[in-house]
């Protein structure tokens, strides 16, 4: 791997654990430092950002960690919406040949992440969750469309979660009754619910940034 690459891997990955949150400033030296190289690797690995959408100038300011608006937000859970319902409907279309331990373990764990009430357990279950739907798609196009959408969805869904425990039940849910529709091998059902459950979620999101909570 690269200097750049690592600059980039690790810029990203601050930025997705919340280290780096909306608005934060990227100074080059700063970060140099902190990872121990030169500043050209963290200038690229920026710039690489910046295109992604991630990260964005401010005239006369600088490089900050890009805010997104209520209609971003919304516009990429619409996206995410219809990506990951095909997911669902081509993983439930060969669910037969497939191995659906993974999707399985991810739900056990969410739910003994309800039992004792840990939010950062239920992320990181929700997300297995996520990696292990993708990992049983064969369609290689939408699953490197979604990891990409994905990192502007984590601040979005880390914000909801922080603020209700409501969410996670039902999102829990709502996993369940996809895993099962797509252990029965039913790819319409499976890829309505999970339809469903991105528009209910992007109707929570909605409501959150009319009346936003503190960052957890």
């Amino acid at each position: 791997m690269s200097a750049t690459d690592k600059a980039y891997a690790a810029i990203r990955t601050a930025i997705a654990n919340h280290e780096f949150r909306p608005g934060y400033p990227l100074l080059e030296t700063e970060i140099a430092e902190r990872l121990g190289m030169s500043r050209t690797p963290v200038r690229e690995a920026i710039h690489r950002l910046k295109a992604e959408g991630i990260v964005e100038t401010v005239r006369r300011k600088g490089i900050f960690v890009k805010t997104l608006s209520k209609e971003e937000v919304c516009q990429t859970y619409e996206i995410a919406e219809g990506l990951e319902g095909m997911v669902s409907y081509l993983v439930a279309s060969e669910a037969q040949d497939a191995n659906l331990d993974d999707l399985e373990t991810s739900i056990v764990a969410m739910e003994q992440a309800l039992s004792e009430n840990s939010i950062d357990k239920w992320v990181m279950a929700d997300e297995s969750y996520h990696a292990a739907l993708y990992a049983l798609c064969k369609n290689t196009y939408l699953i490197e469309d979604l990891t990409r959408l994905n990192e502007k969805l984590r601040y979005s869904r880390l914000y909801l979660v922080a603020g209700s425990s409501g969410d996670r039940t039902q999102s829990t849910q709502e996993h369940q009754a996809t895993y099962q529709a797509i252990k029965a091998g039913n790819p319409d059902l499976a890829r309505s619910l999970t339809q469903k459950h991105w528009a209910r979620v992007r109707s929570e999101i909605s409501a959150l940034y009319a009346n936003p909570k503190p960052w957890p």
